[in-house]
């Protein structure tokens, strides 16, 4: 026999503060970003410098996963579009806009990657010290080795997507337009990526209810 009590929805947990330490981890804010920018150009080998600020400039600008930006091409690129074209999970092809920094940034590195190859062909727009297409692997270390400026957070590859994907809500306030931006199926993987907001969300709500017919 089925209780009445069952049917009832249980309330959820307030969040603890290890939980909204670990959210607030999750991402780095615009300062964090700018340090970290800083670094990669206080501390890169000068023959890397151009590669590694476009790798990770293009992890802020798209919010693409690594297992994607390793596999771009020189054709991927499109300089008179500002445009990325990106091969996702399930072989999934989508464009991604890029910043005239960005651009900037990937330009530079094109020309040093043709003296690094010195005559050799090779499709990959990103290339190891091997001179030979770089892994998903190698990407993850380059993210991580200028992260020592930036104190209780470790630097990954999914952490730079969390902080685009945040970014995009922060300023949109749009989670349907976020969820495209992310290429998320559905926009409750996309509500992981609202971070810090959901706390202010029933506060913000009360604010519109009550001033919502004032001018009535």
């Amino acid at each position: 026999q089925n209780s009445i009590m069952n049917t009832i929805k249980r309330p959820k947990n307030i969040e603890s503060q290890e939980t909204i330490v670990k959210r607030e981890n999750g991402y780095l804010n615009e300062k964090e970003v700018n340090i970290y920018l800083n670094t990669i150009q206080k501390l890169a080998d000068p023959n890397w410098l151009e590669r590694d600020m476009s790798i990770i400039l293009i992890f802020i600008n798209t919010g693409i996963r690594a297992s994607a930006l390793y596999k771009l091409d020189i054709k991927d690129i499109d300089f008179y579009e500002k445009s990325l074209i990106v091969t996702d999970k399930e072989q999934k092809v989508y464009k991604k806009m890029l910043s005239d920094n960005t651009l900037s940034w990937i330009n530079q590195w094109m020309k040093r990657r043709e003296e690094l190859l010195d005559g050799r062909e090779l499709d990959a727009l990103f290339i190891s010290n091997r001179k030979t297409r770089i892994s998903s692997h190698a990407i993850s270390n380059i993210v991580i080795k200028y992260s020592c400026d930036i104190h209780g957070k470790k630097i990954t590859p999914h952490k730079l997507r969390a902080t685009y994907g945040t970014y995009i809500y922060k300023k949109t306030r749009d989670i349907y337009f976020t969820q495209q931006c992310m290429n998320h199926s559905n926009p409750e993987t996309t509500a992981l990526y609202i971070r810090g907001e959901k706390n202010n969300m029933e506060e913000k709500s009360r604010q519109l209810i009550n001033n919502l017919f004032l001018s009535n």
